[in-house]
């Protein structure tokens, strides 16, 4: 499973011209899942991803999570994951909830 992760003041998605999904303050999500996720690794990846501190306080420290500033997800699923070179949370960086940037190629 992959989550590519970006903060946005305002995220949407149209389809055809027709917008399907739109967000204020919050996370743009594009989300790839694989034959082997299940229930207890999606539950760990939304865990992660809700409680992640990539959000500034009221000192400019990346202190706060989604939960904290009472943020919104657009998830957009499905993505050909293997063209993305970034990702912010993977099954490996589950043990901490600061943002660990590393290469995602999917052979």
């Amino acid at each position: 499973m992959r989550l590519i992760v970006q903060k946005v003041s305002k995220s949407s998605v149209k389809i055809e011209g027709e917008m399907v999904g739109k967000i204020n303050k919050g996370y743009m999500v594009l989300v790839g899942i694989t034959d082997g996720d299940d229930e207890t690794l999606v539950g760990k990846m939304v865990d992660k991803l809700v409680n992640l501190r990539i959000f500034e306080d009221e000192n400019d420290k990346l202190n706060l999570s989604l939960l904290d500033v009472q943020g919104s997800i657009l998830s957009i699923s499905q993505f050909p994951a293997s063209t993305f070179i970034i990702t912010a949370i993977s099954t490996a960086s589950l043990k901490s909830n600061r943002a660990m940037w590393f290469s995602a190629f999917v052979t």
